[in-house]
């Protein structure tokens, strides 16, 4: 919501701010991006650990959490873009 409103005020007043917005969302996920597919890839090296690995553990929470932020911010720039 919080969000929204944001945009609102900025679309309103300025479209230069709202296309520089729009480029920093997608920088951001583009570096989501690139980070969980890093973390994706570091899981190859506990293909033999137990499920019970702290450090499995913690990088499926990591990946996790990219996804859930990357998601986001999609949802974000589907927003920009429909104004």
């Amino acid at each position: 919501i919080q969000f929204k409103s944001k945009i609102q005020s900025i679309s309103e007043n300025d479209h230069g701010k709202l296309e520089d917005e729009l480029y920093r969302i997608q920088k951001n996920a583009k570096k989501c991006k690139e980070d969980l597919a890093i973390l994706e890839n570091n899981i190859s090296f506990f293909k033999h650990a137990k499920a019970d690995n702290p450090l499995l553990k913690e990088a499926l929470k990591n990946i996790e959490k990219e996804k859930v932020k990357y998601k986001e911010l999609q949802s974000k720039i589907a927003y920009i873009k429909s104004l």
